[in-house]
């Protein structure tokens, strides 16, 4: 441990102009990210500063690499001729000061800045999405960038191995990912992938800093790759024998909601639907859910469905859907269509869902700054007394994970022409981005509507969480339908 600390306090002698550096750009991008946000225009009419913003966002993660690779090559992995080796370091304390430097002079302060933007918007940064956004930047950003450097020897092949590295990631991924469609969620994915590739990460740090077999270290680090790919492909292919298909029906258990279940009405037809792409249907079918209580609705639905016609079959992967007066949404591939659309077919369908409901909904008065149900808060950015339109009078902050959706609606100044629509916070998972909340601006009513706007005034915000009931899996069989007939025109 005093060993550790000793090579820690050294490497913070050799950075401290870095350090400074970037602890100033953290603290301009502190002071830049609010003007982004709804309302908040008026910090600034310097129309330079979005682009000094964006450029911000470039120069970070370019700070990151650089002291990094600065960090790692004090005492590099690569090579046999390193000074260090020749001092009797172990190889824990130079891999637990190394590490013990990216936690306290690059996370940390990173970390800093966003809870300090979360307080200037009145959100508690000890809301969930908090410590899942800090295990995101480890595991995707500064983990990865310190294996990068431990593999090179100087900063350039770090630098352009780094960044060929993400070239062709992405390019893969969207290879692996873009060819789906649109299709579920699998559930405990993030999980699985975090403790998986946590426990990689770990291993490799620790054969890198005991053995120095780079070499070695560069195969499993291609090798991890490939895995995280093969996995993303297997996880996010929501196919009827896949991976991702046994972890939905793991956490949604059939006849767990026996009350619910689906209705077929024929005959009942919306006369729309909607092409999402040149081959891909999205059409409403007239099944409807019965047995959900008044006020419940369902979250993460999702469906999948089996189509015989004739010798002909297709079973479709599982796809997000809703559940809407007209019918249920299915998504049809065009191919399909030509060989079933118009033929008598026997139809199965399954049916994934959460059950939520509303919790006790809670009215808050205006103020300029206010906490809400939720986690949230709300800014009365252009106060009441200011007559300003409802539109841009008040913005809510959520922080990075809002784990149901919520439900805002506002009470109107009397006189007001405006019709209330109540605004429907969604769920949100959170990223790697610098800001660390989500902002919603309480937009009611069409935006052509400007007229009498001092009696268009939000007076109380009433919130409404939704909690979860249950989550359930439920089956309709139909001997026979005909798709085409629920096509539009």
């Amino acid at each position: 441990m005093t060993q550790a600390l000793h090579i820690f306090r050294k490497d913070l002698r050799h950075q401290r102009v870095d350090l400074a550096i970037y602890a100033g750009l953290l603290v301009l991008t502190g002071l830049l990210v609010p003007t982004g946000w709804p309302g908040h225009h008026s910090w600034s009419t310097n129309d330079m500063l979005p682009l000094v913003h964006t450029l911000l966002q470039i120069a970070i993660p370019v700070f990151w690499l650089v002291m990094i690779a600065r960090l790692v090559h004090e005492e590099a992995i690569v090579g046999d001729k390193q000074f260090w080796t020749t001092r009797p370091y172990r190889w824990n304390s130079l891999l637990g000061a190394k590490l013990l430097f990216v936690l306290v002079c690059i996370a940390l302060p990173h970390f800093v800045m966003q809870w300090c933007l979360a307080f200037y918007a009145g959100v508690s940064p000890f809301q969930s999405g908090f410590p899942w956004s800090a295990t995101m930047h480890l595991l995707i950003v500064w983990i990865p960038m310190f294996l990068f450097a431990c593999i090179t020897s100087t900063l350039v092949s770090t630098f352009f191995t780094t960044l060929g590295s993400v070239v062709i990631w992405l390019v893969m991924l969207a290879l692996v990912i873009g060819r789906n469609g649109p299709e579920a969620d699998a559930p405990y994915a993030r999980l699985i992938f975090s403790v998986l590739f946590a426990g990689i990460f770990a291993f490799l740090l620790v054969l890198l800093y005991r053995t120095r077999s780079y070499q070695l270290g560069r195969i499993l680090m291609g090798s991890s790759a490939v895995l995280f790919l093969l996995m993303i492909f297997f996880v996010s292919k929501m196919s009827p024998a896949s991976l991702g298909t046994l972890l939905l029906k793991a956490r949604y258990r059939e006849g767990a909601a026996p009350q619910l279940h689906l209705h077929y009405v024929p005959g009942l037809f919306s006369g729309h639907n909607n092409q999402n792409s040149s081959w891909l249907l999205a059409m409403s079918v007239p099944i409807e859910l019965l047995g959900l209580p008044n006020g419940n609705r369902l979250h993460n639905a999702a469906m999948q469905y089996h189509l015989e016609a004739g010798r002909y079959r297709y079973t479709s992967p599982w796809r997000p859907t809703a559940l809407t007066p007209e019918g249920m949404t299915f998504r049809v591939p065009t191919e399909v269509m030509e060989h079933a659309g118009h033929a008598d077919a026997h139809l199965t369908v399954s049916l994934a869902a959460e059950e939520i409901a509303p919790g006790t909904s809670q009215t808050t008065a205006i103020r300029d700054l206010f906490a809400i149900p939720g986690g949230g808060s709300c800014d009365a950015i252009n106060p009441p007394h200011e007559g300003r339109s409802a539109r841009t009078s008040v913005v809510c902050h959520f922080a990075y994970s809002v784990p149901y959706p919520i439900e805002i609606d506002a009470t109107m100044a009397s006189g007001c022409p405006i019709p209330k629509v109540p605004m429907q916070i969604p769920t949100y998972d959170g990223g790697t981005g610098f800001d660390p909340l989500t902002h919603w601006p309480v937009n009611f009513g069409p935006r052509g509507i400007t007229g009498a706007t001092r009696d268009c005034i939000v007076q109380s915000l009433t919130t409404t969480v939704y909690r979860p009931v249950t989550r359930f899996r439920t089956s309709l069989d139909i001997p026979s339908i005909r798709l085409a007939d629920y096509l539009g025109h």
